[in-house]
């Protein structure tokens, strides 16, 4: 997790810090070259496959530094497994997809429900978010769609799937 920033308010969010009485408090972010160092050490101890979020993780100042050492510490050390990206999708652009593509990137985007996005995010955003998966499958880039299931969006999961696979998303993850 890069970042507390967050441009959504989930009512499911699992960031432990923004929950009621949590007992993780927000400290300072660790700073682009601390984070290398963190990607260097869990190369050093084995790890090869990385998974990014947040809060938002593109709202993390020099994320693509951090995605860019991951990939060139990666090939370095002989990998070039996938790196995913867990995103909600409010802060892509079109140079990130492709920046994506280029660098072996799996973006998974958040897509909890198409008629009840905005009640569980606090952003009326669905169809930004379809965009994104339109834009990814045009260029190639491999996609999740992530359906968090809850007793708000059950009635519409079916169709909430559908329009993300609709859309160009290749795989779904449900929460």
């Amino acid at each position: 997790e890069l970042t507390y920033k967050c441009n959504h308010k989930c009512m499911f969010c699992s960031c432990p810090w923004y929950a009621p009485n949590n007992k993780y408090p927000v400290r300072n972010e660790l700073n682009i070259e601390q984070w290398k160092e963190v990607i260097n050490k869990l190369y050093d101890h084995g790890v090869e496959i990385f998974s990014i979020s947040g809060g938002e993780a593109i709202l993390k100042d020099g994320f693509i530094d951090i995605i860019k050492h991951i990939r060139a510490e990666g090939s370095i050390r002989g990998y070039n497994n996938v790196i995913t990206l867990i995103s909600n999708g409010l802060a892509m652009k079109d140079e990130y997809l492709s920046l994506f593509k280029e660098l072996n990137v799996h973006l998974s985007m958040s897509l909890p429900g198409y008629s009840t996005f905005k009640e569980l995010t606090g952003v009326d955003n669905a169809d930004g978010v379809l965009r994104w998966f339109r834009k990814a499958k045009e260029i190639g880039l491999k996609t999740t769609v992530n359906v968090t299931v809850t007793a708000i969006n059950y009635h519409e999961i079916y169709e909430t799937i559908s329009l993300g696979l609709i859309n160009g998303a290749n795989d779904v993850l449900l929460n």
